[in-house]
């Protein structure tokens, strides 16, 4: 599969929890300057990993099993054309925040996800060093 290195890296970055915040994956993956788009970067690499059935979109958990749901093909396709309009730059802390209280939707790999980020993460041995771009 060829994955574009900000993919290898947010797959890599979710290897561990399997689960992370879409704000928080902006603000890890690479440096944010504030150019929006950084936003469109990570939009494109997220959608392309979802195409790719490698993770899903959840903001809900079960009731019972506290597990994340996935949103759906429609719901997630509606808020990653949206994403650049959820996101403000905080020119304070230098970072991208969640328009909303919450750190966004939570992107979760899938199983064949899971197994590709620990290949990454075996590969790469676990990238400490962000990204010099989100290009």
């Amino acid at each position: 599969m060829n994955l574009s290195r900000l993919q290898r890296r947010i797959l890599a970055l979710l290897e561990e929890a399997g689960e992370e915040g879409v704000g928080t994956l902006a603000n890890s993956v690479a440096e944010p300057t504030g150019d929006p788009t950084e936003i469109t970067a990570m939009r494109e690499a997220i959608r392309g990993l979802y195409d790719a059935e490698l993770v899903e979109l959840a903001d809900s958990r079960d009731s019972v099993s506290l597990k994340l749901v996935g949103l759906g093909a429609y719901p997630t396709k509606n808020l990653l054309e949206s994403l650049g309009d959820k996101f403000v730059w905080n020119r304070d802390q230098g970072l991208w925040k969640w328009r909303e209280a919450s750190d966004g939707p939570q992107v979760i790999t899938t199983e064949p996800g899971h197994w590709l980020a620990m290949q990454i993460w075996s590969e790469e041995r676990y990238p400490l060093i962000k990204l010099d771009g989100y290009w």
